[in-house]
């Protein structure tokens, strides 16, 4: 009735058993009549005073095969709970990832606000200004005028003249800085880079300064 993958098994310990007069201990399974296969422990001891040499041996066997049925299960939960553990622990180190990403990702969105907004800040500051600015030229343009008008002297014409040029000069800065805020409509067309950049000196040498 011994299983055929348990004999040899069964049968190295009962030999050890015998030649050293030790415990016999082993468990194997058994095939019933009916089919069925049922796991046995059986432990045992020669009763005889010299080892090689037995005629009985005293012991007892046991059915535990509900045991190693438990123990069967128990080890089909450990390897499906280590596979859940480990699908786990990879699914947590993807969401983590993503969550790494997207905090970089918020991070550089926050960073692209809070640029635009110190942008609409100096837009509408400088916008302010500009306008402000531009009241006043046009209360000093109104006054050149009036001297323009009221005198025939060459030397007030011509300091007159400079001023209106200043002015200009000074309305042109005006118009750009209104440009950069966005308060001015702007035109789009083409235009032609190195006269662009020529037209500009003034504003750029007040911003940058001179070398």
């Amino acid at each position: 009735a011994i299983h055929p993958d348990d004999a040899a098994r069964r049968r190295a310990n009962l030999d050890l058993s015998i030649t050293k007069g030790g415990d016999y201990h082993v468990e194997y399974r058994v095939i019933w009549p009916d089919g069925s296969v049922h796991w046995l422990q059986v432990r045992g001891r020669p009763t005889d005073p010299a080892p090689g040499k037995p005629r009985r041996m005293s012991g007892v066997t046991l059915d535990v095969t509900a045991r190693k049925a438990a123990e069967a299960a128990l080890i089909s939960m450990n390897e499906t709970l280590e596979r859940r553990i480990s699908e786990s622990t990879r699914e947590l180190k993807r969401s983590n990832a993503r969550l790494v990403a997207e905090i970089g990702a918020r991070e550089q969105a926050q960073a692209a606000l809070v640029q635009a907004q110190k942008m609409d800040a100096i837009g509408q500051l400088t916008g302010g200004i500009a306008h402000d600015f531009n009241n006043l030229l046009t209360a000093i343009v109104g006054n050149v005028d009036m001297i323009e008008r009221r005198s025939d002297d060459p030397r007030i014409a011509r300091m007159a003249a400079n001023a209106r040029e200043g002015v200009e000069r000074a309305t042109k800065l005006t118009a750009q800085l209104l440009a950069f805020s966005r308060s001015q409509q702007l035109d789009l067309q083409a235009v032609e880079v190195d006269a662009l950049i020529a037209g500009m000196d003034d504003l750029l040498t007040r911003t940058l300064g001179h070398k």
